[in-house]
This record gives structure tokens, C-alpha cells and sequence, in this order.
């Protein structure tokens, strides 16, 4: 299996640098639902794994809501998992 490297590769979101070798890290390549699958999106980005986590199931426009509420949240994202889940219920209700 031949493993293809592409520094270029950055978060759509948070515009780090991720890293397409160990997607376990949380500024790990993954591929992001711009439009969450449960709700019929089809276009995928790349994305850190922390973006990806963080961003769970909010549309579009409540993800850009929670990144402009909290600018720079990605230098802790482990605090901010739970943060987005409040955040994201709160915007629902």
C-alpha cells in the first residue's frame, strides 16, 4: 500500500496544518461532512481531528456561530468538545 504525503493539506476550519500519517493526533487528517451525513450532506472536507470532533453534527451556519463565539478554542480542544455539545444544544432549543 503506497501512502501518499501532502504537506499542503490544511483544516477548512481552523486552517492548521494536519497530518494525513497519524490521524489519531488531534491535528490528525480527517475528512469532515460540510453538511452533517444525518442530515443529508454529501461534500466532504479536510479537517483536523479536533475541528472534526468539535464540530459533531452542527449545520454549517451553527459551526460558524460556535467558531466565531469562541475564536482560537482548537489551542485546548479537548475542553471545547463538551463546550460545542452545550453550545450546539442551546443554539437547537
Amino acid at each position: 500500500m503506497t501512502r501518499h504525503y501532502r504537506p499542503d493539506i490544511k483544516c477548512q476550519w481552523c486552517e492548521r496544518q494536519v497530518h494525513l500519517a497519524d490521524r489519531t493526533r488531534w491535528d490528525g487528517a480527517t475528512r469532515d461532512h460540510v453538511i452533517p451525513r444525518s442530515k443529508g450532506g454529501r461534500t466532504t472536507v479536510w479537517a483536523c481531528r479536533a475541528c472534526n470532533e468539535t464540530k459533531r453534527n452542527m449545520d454549517l451556519e451553527t459551526w460558524q456561530a460556535f467558531m466565531q463565539a469562541h475564536p482560537g478554542w482548537w489551542r485546548d480542544p479537548k475542553r471545547h468538545i463538551s463546550l460545542s455539545a452545550r453550545f450546539y444544544v442551546r443554539r437547537e432549543a
